[in-house]
């Protein structure tokens, strides 16, 4: 079990929110007594992967696929998808962006589980 940050990145680069989100990951995966796990998706995304363990990252999923390179709705769903079921994560946090914001309904519809969005505290 461990909790799940999805890692926005554009052309190879986090957003701020990637960051904000992992370092919440971390914190509430201590609370649960488990681990923080990022998710990055994308094209050529691996070597820009290892910044998010400063943030509280214990593993990094890297996804990567040409398919990626822009985002996706099916593929990033997919993707993500995945990753959750590999890692049987009790929760996933995603920062409310317009990627975030259509990612994470999808993906909760695809895992048969709960969303909560736009949440602060």
């Amino acid at each position: 079990m461990s909790v799940i940050a999805f890692a926005e990145q554009r052309n190879g680069a986090f957003k701020k929110s990637a960051f904000e989100t992992v370092a919440e990951a971390k914190r509430l995966a201590d609370k649960l007594g488990t681990q923080a796990v990022a998710v990055v998706i994308g094209n050529n995304v691996a070597g820009i992967a290892s910044e998010l363990g400063k943030y509280g990252a214990s593993k990094v999923y890297v996804v990567e696929n040409a398919a990626l390179e822009n985002y996706s709705t099916e593929g990033y769903t997919q993707a993500l998808t995945e990753a959750v079921k590999k890692e049987n994560a009790s929760v996933i946090l995603m920062g409310a962006t317009a990627m975030g914001k259509d990612l994470a309904p999808r993906t909760a519809a695809r895992l048969g589980a709960g969303i909560a969005s736009d949440v602060t505290a």
